[in-house]
């Protein structure tokens, strides 16, 4: 009975916690999301800068 009384009292923690953190029992879903021209340039941002940081310090050496 101890195993039980503890797994209750756990996924009763587990419990509150997800509602603490706003989880309503629906799971998010980016099916009908497509991604726009800002979205695609932000992505872009830093492979973009880490490239160009590449570039600049290859060419300073």
């Amino acid at each position: 009975s101890a195993l039980f009384i503890r797994s209750y009292e756990r996924g009763e923690r587990v419990h509150l916690a997800m509602l603490s953190r706003g989880f309503d029992g629906n799971v998010p879903s980016l099916e009908n999301h497509t991604p726009t021209q800002r979205n695609w340039l932000l992505a872009m941002a830093l492979p973009g800068l880490a490239l160009l940081t590449f570039v600049i310090t290859s060419v300073l050496r």
